[in-house]
């Protein structure tokens, strides 16, 4: 098992404490060490502590979500729809601290009519499809001099926590790519190439309470509904990075 060494400030354990922590029942080891490095964070920072004392924090990639079957396909509407389902944060989820970081990457397929296919937007949420936007693409345009059929896409949103609590606060930026691309217009090429990272005014938000139970969405919305217009999302991984 792996040992735990008292902060040389406060003398006390990871957990902060005092005790050395031990797995709860069933609890694997790299689980347990996980949960006693998340812990050791929330501490420190509750203490005014710096994040490491010196040397290496020993932190590491933690995969808690990854999805076993496609997200339901949103067809044929404007109306915002989450592409896969919800995950959800207890309140006061130790996963959450001042500097958490977590990714959140997706891979779909979309579908666009021809001639007015009209533009796709995505953004991340939190609070559920109806929650606060923590970061949202710009407003993607297809090429409309053909229909597009099952083209690949992937997003990729980027978060971390600046403050915690009833209001906390966080900063998120991404990237997204759509395997199709307007050769009709280069002023519409060139606006899909700036929305390549996003958003373009990156900016802190705040009144993100973390302090009850909240769901975590990813959604898409169309600006028509003319069929066939789809997405069907196929991969979504929800990575804690510290």
């Amino acid at each position: 098992m792996r040992g735990l060494l008292l902060d040389p400030k406060t003398g006390l354990s990871n957990t902060g404490y005092g005790f050395v922590d031990v797995p709860r029942h069933g609890e694997d080891e790299d689980s347990w060490w996980a949960r006693v490095q998340r812990q050791e964070l929330r501490n420190r920072a509750a203490a005014g502590l710096p994040i490491a004392s010196g040397g290496s924090k020993q932190g590491f990639n933690e995969l808690i979500q990854v999805d076993l079957a496609d997200g339901t396909q949103v067809l044929n509407t404007v109306t915002r729809t989450i592409i896969a389902p919800d995950y959800t944060f207890a309140a006061g989820d130790p996963r959450i601290y001042p500097g958490a970081t977590w990714r959140v990457t997706c891979y779909f397929d979309v579908s666009f009519v021809i001639t007015t296919p009209g533009t796709i937007t995505l953004d991340l949420r939190w609070g559920g499809q109806a929650g606060t936007v923590l970061a949202t693409t710009g407003a993607y345009a297809p090429d409309p001099t053909a229909a597009v059929s099952n083209k690949a896409g992937f997003i990729k949103f980027v978060t971390t926590w600046r403050t915690i609590g009833s209001a906390g606060s966080a900063f998120t930026m991404g990237e997204a790519q759509f395997a199709d691309v307007d050769d009709a217009s280069a002023t519409t090429l060139k606006n899909n190439l700036d929305m390549s990272v996003f958003p373009n005014s990156p900016a802190v938000v705040s009144s993100l309470d973390t302090t009850t139970s909240k769901a975590l969405s990813v959604c898409v919305t169309f600006s028509v509904a003319t069929a066939t217009t789809q997405l069907t999302n196929h991969i979504r991984l929800i990575e804690l990075l510290n």
